[in-house]
């Protein structure tokens, strides 16, 4: 089983210390929400733990080797999606989906075509993202849930911007992933129906 590892990390913002000395196991299986005071380092420790930013001290490890050495082994099994979706604007919906995907053009049809009716944006297909509104691009993100492989899901504020029913398919989205072992780390201001769910306040 892996094991995604914090151990004594802390985060300092000019001369402010966001968080100290913070230790976590993120075991395989299960699902962690970060809670926390808005400016208490809930995006800082996201992006810590995907290797954006480095700690001011500890370490982070995965499989127990340390990410920031072993980055080329980390990255493989890591996906993560932040305030700005990481969808381009100038690209169409299936365009920026099988850019994500990496799927052979003989895929797209069926696989792509399935999780995007899944995310309630069929007829879009062919519609660049620029013209979506802020619901339905934050669900060109989160279809990318479907189709990546990654072990781990570092994801902040991912309902951002959903409606019942998209919030309702991430929370399917999440219980399948760790009912496959996955592990999922996110952000949200709202309390989630999830299984092996933990919640996390930095300190």
């Amino acid at each position: 089983m892996k094991t995604l590892e914090v151990d004594n990390i802390s985060c300092i913002k000019g001369d402010h210390e966001l968080f100290s000395r913070f230790s976590y196991s993120f075991l395989s299986g299960h699902s962690y929400h970060v809670v926390g005071e808005n400016g208490a380092g809930k995006t800082s420790f996201l992006k810590i733990l995907c290797g954006i930013a480095r700690p001011d001290s500890g370490r982070i490890t995965w499989s127990e080797l340390d990410i920031h050495q072993n980055i080329e082994h980390y990255l493989p099994d890591l996906l993560y999606i932040g305030h700005k979706n990481a969808v381009k604007s100038e690209l169409t919906v299936i365009e920026n989906l099988s850019f994500s995907s990496n799927l052979h053009v003989s895929k797209i049809n069926t696989e792509l075509l399935n999780v995007i009716d899944q995310c309630e944006l069929s007829g879009y297909e062919n519609v660049p993202c620029k013209y979506l509104s802020l619901g339905q691009t934050r669900r060109v993100a989160i279809a990318r849930l479907f189709i990546e492989s990654a072990s781990i899901w570092l994801l902040d504020e991912p309902i951002n911007g959903l409606d019942i029913k998209g919030v309702a398919l991430f929370i399917q989205l999440v219980n399948k992933h760790t009912g496959n072992g996955g592990i999922v780390v996110f952000t949200s201001h709202q309390l989630l129906d999830l299984k092996n769910q933990h919640q996390i306040r930095l300190v």
